[in-house]
């Protein structure tokens, strides 16, 4: 597993992939590039955990196969916060968002 922090002041987004294992990013220290950034999950047979400031916007699309995934961050109605898009695959594995 992995538990990492990323506290880039431009952070554009990323490819996430946890086989077997997991890992937990915590972006709370982070500030997004131009107000958006996107990160591609993949969780098989494992899961994978971002933890997002308060005040992001995220939106989560995918597909889940004998899996899923969670959005329990804040709800953001206000259209020019800053957006973290994530496209998440979840086979046999999980993807949580705090």
């Amino acid at each position: 597993g992995i538990e990492t922090m990323n506290q880039s002041q431009a952070f554009k987004g990323g490819k996430i992939t946890a086989i077997f294992g997991g890992i937990d990013l915590n972006l709370r220290g982070a500030s997004l590039n131009n107000n958006e950034a996107f990160i591609d999950v993949t969780a098989i047979f494992g899961g994978v955990e971002i933890i997002v400031p308060k005040g992001w916007r995220v939106e989560v699309r995918g597909t889940p196969i004998l899996g899923g995934w969670e959005n329990k961050a804040e709800i953001i109605t206000d259209p020019n916060a800053p957006v973290l898009k994530i496209s998440g695959t979840a086979i046999f594995g999980g993807i949580d968002i705090k």
